[in-house]
């Protein structure tokens, strides 16, 4: 045999065995050979009831005992692309070798829900070290996702405002492309959110709606079964918001639910809304005795035996609410000290702790009894809305005067005082307590203006002594007023008082008798009167009178002396040359 034909024989026996031995192994194979990671592959044709193994590049990834011809393994977590399969059937026989080619696939959870929702979003089998982006709808949610070097990452973000129904979450990569990744769908499911979740009636709730229809309308909100809103029409991302007032109704839970044209209220969940009782007053401050208009809503239908309390304390009782659980009631503000003071109301199905209070602050005040009068008047001061047992410092047009009053524990004093001189008109009363407290009134004081006096000695043309540096008595009728009389006196030695020589005032007699240092000369004078009240009430002045002071002047009446001297001097000598004759 030649070596040509050696090597034919070879060939063909070579072939032969492959013919033999290749339907063995084409047998043996698997089921899929690309996938993503957690994939279940499955090996069949095996021999029956022996031992396995499987490798995954080169890693066991499965083994054991095989019952029957097939057995199965998942695709564990590695990177994108091409991956060596081997198959050992009995273990240490190798039957099956092969490529599986990991592709990218990302998962989600949960799959649905309201906007807003967070999703976990997982990716495998992407590139070694990859940079990820998580899309919603084709738009970016989440960026620089970096992959492990099993091309495994993860991350979370909320859902955007988008219309209701389904939506794609996909994934891509600086290798990855989109299209490579299946997306995974995630559905929208219309609510509403409430804020705030309870409250009393007239308290302003605002709706917000999402995952409704694109642009729907008709949209409406309801507060167990009553329209609140209608008319409303969301955006093109199916959101929309609106307010309404809490109507009218008793304490408790009550439902507000939405729906629309194309969004059924059986899609939406209600919203339990807890109307809690609560008390509103007319005014935030208030003196002790004034009105208070006090209104509740909230409490139980036809509720009875509901009483306002301040401070926990009762004001009144056996009010009686209405079948929406609302009353109302008027009262005087009870006596209690300066400050802030809780309001509340209770009854016999709400407790005062359910209901929701209010503060009003007491204000000091004081009363003047009499607010008029005159001077020396006894003026009584009743204070209220002090500090507790607090002392009390009174003043009158800024002056102060004794009282000794101090407030109680509840804030209130009495004290008074006599209205004192020298002011008339309204006059400012102060009460301030120690802690700085204060609070005042206005007294009238009488501004009647007391009658002109009358001047009875030295009248008009009176002439006072017989030579000059005479004293005169001043007398005139006395003035009677209910704040007592006093008198101004003026002495000039002109008409028009603009050389006044002496003048006195408050005098309380209705007579002045000059001094020795004011007599008067020999000559002219004038002198007018005018009356003043206690309270500074002035009359007009007296037409002024005119005296005067001595016939003749001292100095006249010595040059009469010597003239007379002299003519008896003379008429003696002339006599006594006479007689000589």
């Amino acid at each position: 045999m030649n070596t040509k034909t050696f090597y034919m024989g070879l060939c063909l026996a070579l072939l032969m065995c492959f013919f033999l031995v290749a339907p063995v192994f084409a047998a043996v194979g698997i089921d899929l050979l690309q996938g993503p990671v957690g994939t279940v592959v499955t090996v069949s044709n095996l021999p029956p009831g022996q031992s396995y193994l499987v490798q995954w590049d080169g890693i066991v990834c499965a083994a054991g005992m095989m019952p029957s011809g097939t057995v199965t393994f998942t695709v564990p977590e590695t990177a994108l692309g091409s991956h060596a399969v081997m198959v050992q059937s009995p273990q240490g026989t190798q039957v099956f070798t092969g490529m599986f080619t990991v592709v990218p696939g990302i998962t989600i959870s949960p799959e649905s829900g309201a906007v807003g929702t967070t999703i976990s979003t997982s990716g495998k089998g992407f590139a070694t070290s990859e940079s990820i982006t998580v899309t919603y709808d084709g738009t970016s949610m989440s960026t620089g996702i970096a992959a492990n070097s099993n091309g495994s990452w993860s991350t979370t973000f909320a859902v955007p405002a988008s219309p209701g129904g389904t939506h794609q979450v996909g994934a891509l990569g600086g290798v990855t492309s989109a299209i490579n990744v299946t997306t995974k769908t995630f559905t929208v499911k219309p609510t509403i959110e409430v804020a705030p979740l309870s409250g009393s009636v007239d308290t302003a709730v605002t709706v917000r709606g999402s995952g409704f229809a694109a642009s729907e309308s008709g949209i409406k909100v309801i507060f167990d079964s009553k329209d609140m809103k209608t008319g409303i029409a969301a955006g093109s991302n199916g959101s929309w918001a609106t307010t309404f007032n809490v109507p009218r109704t008793s304490g408790g839970d009550h439902v507000i639910d939405a729906w629309g044209s194309t969004t059924q209220a059986a899609d939406i969940g209600d919203i339990n809304f807890s109307v809690v009782s609560g008390i509103s007053i007319d005014k935030n401050t208030a003196y002790v005795g004034d009105i208070i208009n006090f209104r509740g809503t909230g409490f139980g239908q036809n509720e009875t035996g509901i009483s306002v309390t301040i401070d926990g304390v009762a004001m009144g009782s056996s009010i009686v609410a209405d079948q929406n659980g609302e009353w109302s009631v008027s009262m005087s503000m009870p006596v209690c000290a300066n400050g802030a003071h809780t309001i509340n109301a209770r009854g016999n199905m709400t407790a005062a702790s359910s209901a929701l209070n209010k503060t009003i602050t007491i204000l000091a005040k004081i009363v003047l009894n009499p607010a008029t009068g005159n001077v020396d008047d006894t003026i009584n001061v009743a204070g209220s809305g002090f500090g507790s047992n607090k002392n009390i410092t009174i003043t009158y047009g800024g002056d102060p005067v004794p009282t000794g009053a101090s407030a109680d524990a509840t804030g209130s004093f009495t004290g008074s005082f006599k209205a004192p001189k020298g002011k008339h008109g309204d006059i400012k009363v102060v009460a301030t307590g120690a802690d700085g407290v204060t609070a005042s009134s206005i007294f009238a004081m009488e501004t009647v203006v007391p009658p002109v006096p009358q001047i009875t000695y030295p009248t008009s043309g009176k002439t006072v002594g017989l030579i000059g540096d005479a004293k005169v008595n001043f007398e005139w009728k006395a003035v009677t007023d209910p704040s007592g009389a006093y008198y101004d006196l003026q002495l000039a030695s002109d008409q028009d008082f603009k050389s006044v020589v002496f003048e006195h005032s408050g005098l309380a007699a209705p007579e002045y008798k000059s001094t020795d240092a004011e007599v008067l000369h020999h000559g002219e004078y004038y002198w007018r009167l005018r009356s003043v009240d206690g309270a500074g009430n002035t009359s007009e002045w007296t037409v002024s009178s005119r005296l005067k002071a001595g016939y003749i002047s001292t100095s006249m009446l010595i040059m009469i002396l010597i003239a007379a001297i002299v003519i008896i001097a003379i008429v003696l000598r002339a006599r006594s040359v006479f007689f000589k004759r």
